[in-house]
């Protein structure tokens, strides 16, 4: 069995990279969030206009769908929340910096609000912490992809699947970066 997950924030490149990196070893690829949807495990939120995923339905799908399935690519932020360690063999956690995904999502026409929760989970590294809480931390590797090739960090995450010593966590530090930077602080201060 061969399981790879490609996660992080949105705008870091999960699913063209996952894609990539099916298309390279001959694997399947699995949206979780085209999953969720398909399988109808979203609804409106209460507070507001946003929607939510059934993470319990939507895990106990997944056990089901994902026992008899290897040499998978599996991409989506919600990987930590709707799978476990022991259903995957490698975690892939893109990290972008801020100042290029401030880009992507005003390309995307984010609303300011979703730029600002998105940056500060970016600089914070909520999704690195997720995962790193919900998989073994000997499954999981970072991968800065802001001034990479796609070549480039598709070959490193194929090399740090099979080879432990390529992976690295929580070396990827956004704060030191970011703190003289006006156009980012703006969306992460009050």
């Amino acid at each position: 069995m061969t399981r790879i997950v490609i996660t992080g924030n949105p705008g870091v490149g999960k699913h063209t990279i996952g894609k990539a990196i099916a298309k390279k070893l001959n694997y399947g690829l699995l949206d979780l969030n085209q999953y969720v949807i398909a399988n109808k495990m979203i609804f409106k939120s209460a507070n507001d206009d946003a929607l939510d995923v059934d993470i319990k339905t939507a895990t106990n799908a997944l056990k089901k769908d994902l026992s008899n399935k290897n040499n998978l690519i599996i991409t989506g932020h919600l990987a930590p929340y709707l799978l476990r360690s022991y259903q995957v063999d490698f975690v892939a956690i893109l990290r972008r910096h801020p100042k290029e995904l401030i880009q992507v999502y005003k390309k995307r026409n984010y609303s300011r609000s979703k730029i600002k929760d998105n940056i500060t989970c970016e600089i914070l590294g909520v999704c690195s912490y997720d995962a790193f809480k919900q998989f073994n931390s000997a499954k999981i590797g970072e991968f800065d992809v802001s001034a990479i090739s796609m070549t480039g960090i598709v070959k490193d995450i194929i090399k740090a699947a099979s080879e432990t010593s390529r992976r690295s966590f929580g070396k990827i530090d956004w704060i030191s970066k970011v703190e003289n930077e006006p156009e980012i602080l703006e969306f992460i201060l009050v």
